[in-house]
């Protein structure tokens, strides 16, 4: 989904733009229903050609949009659990680790140089209750960045900003809110793009929002995505899980990345909900066995390499885990030479900010990414041009 902010208009340097943008008629718009009413949103689906950058005119604004090609190498960041106000005891490190600036500088410094495909956010979405904080941090954002596909997973603190619903307040958005703001192509809008959203359960009576409204899949170049929400139980969560598959069955990704946002049971998350618990159900799911997966994780606010997958969720938030806490990175996935590399820009570990903190972050809004991996620690390395088997699936899916 693309999302940018009237507001912030700026032409983006991009050689390859087309000359004439096409005009975008809304299929969808609307104040926001239930929370965060203060807002609008506009939504319509459009054609793209992969590899191609076009122009889309929204409402006087002109974006340029580039999808990769399909099935080629791309270049991604995940992160989660961001936190960019500042406070003593939890968002202890937003402004030693300066996050918000930080984050900025270096997705519209990617972006503006062509080295970034994607970004995404793996849950607890700047711990907002009101929309105010996320409306912040979009502004911050370039137009050439807000134009880059991005994603989110919702987590805990998107259901009730304090963590869990037996701390929930009547103004917590139980992920109405969030998942109005970061609208996205989930199987609530695949039935018609007129009607995006499923306003079936209700914030006023504390229900968290349905399960389709948590759940995408989509593909980018080589990379096929399944994100989910771990609120729900597995048998909610199972045919959905099945359908996604079942399309990556057909796709024939290159790598398949589930994202989630719970490395561990609790505050929301039912028994047999986490990441891990989820990934090695979903990995034997007929369409989805066989090809290379890998899971990016949360809620825990540190960082580590899983080997099947990775924790991200050290981004200016205190764990209170001595053995990780205080650390802040810029994690890219890269699956460009037909292998999946995660390069890991460590800037800070142990609430203490790297020797070479800010020579990354100038090096990566400067120079863009290949210019930089000598500061990269290779966390993931795995060749994709391996033969596998991909088994055959039933199923409808998202267009």
């Amino acid at each position: 989904m693309i999302k940018y902010n009237a507001e912030d208009v700026e032409v983006p340097l991009n050689t390859s733009m087309s000359t004439s943008a096409s005009n975008v008629a809304w299929s969808y718009q609307s104040r926001f229903n239930q929370r965060w009413t203060g807002n609008s949103v506009k939504s319509a689906v459009v054609d793209v050609t992969p590899g191609k950058t076009q122009s889309f005119n929204l409402d006087g604004v002109t974006i340029n949009v580039k999808v990769p090609a399909e099935d080629s190498g791309t270049i991604g960041m995940i992160f989660g659990d961001p936190c960019i106000h500042p406070d003593p005891k939890w968002c202890k490190y937003a402004n030693l680790f300066q996050v918000k600036d930080t984050l900025h500088r270096v997705i519209n410094g990617l972006s503006q140089h062509d080295a970034l495909d994607y970004w995404m956010i793996n849950g607890d979405l700047f711990y907002d209750q009101s929309g105010s904080i996320s409306q912040e941090f979009m502004k911050g954002l370039s137009l050439t960045a807000q134009a880059r596909l991005s994603s989110v997973t919702l987590g805990n603190h998107d259901y009730w900003v304090d963590g869990n619903a037996g701390a929930q307040s009547s103004k917590d958005s139980f992920g109405n809110g969030h998942m109005q703001f970061y609208a996205q192509d989930t199987v609530a809008s695949k039935t018609d793009e007129r009607n995006p959203f499923d306003f079936s359960k209700s914030a006023d009576r504390s229900e968290i929002t349905d399960i389709k409204n948590a759940f995408w899949y989509n593909k980018i170049g080589n990379v096929a995505f399944i994100g989910f929400s771990n609120a729900y139980s597995w048998s909610a969560s199972l045919p959905h899980f099945q359908e996604a598959c079942s399309w990556a069955g057909n796709a024939k990704p290159a790598l398949l990345i589930m994202i989630g946002h719970w490395n561990y049971k609790g505050d929301g998350c039912p028994s047999g909900m986490t990441d891990a618990d989820v990934y090695n159900r979903v990995k034997s799911l007929s369409g989805c066995q066989g090809i290379p997966f890998k899971y990016i994780e949360g809620h825990k606010h540190c960082n580590a390499n899983l080997g099947d997958g990775a924790l991200l969720g050290a981004n200016g938030f205190e764990d209170g885990d001595s053995s990780c806490h205080g650390a802040f990175a810029i994690p890219i996935i890269d699956t460009r030479n037909k292998h999946v590399k995660l390069w890991y820009f460590e800037l800070a570990a142990h609430e203490r900010r790297s020797g070479n903190f800010d020579a990354i972050v100038s090096c990566l809004e400067s120079r863009g990414l290949d210019a930089c991996l000598h500061y990269a620690t290779t966390w993931w390395d795995q060749s994709l041009d391996a033969d596998f088997n991909i088994t055959d699936g039933q199923g409808s899916l998202l267009v």
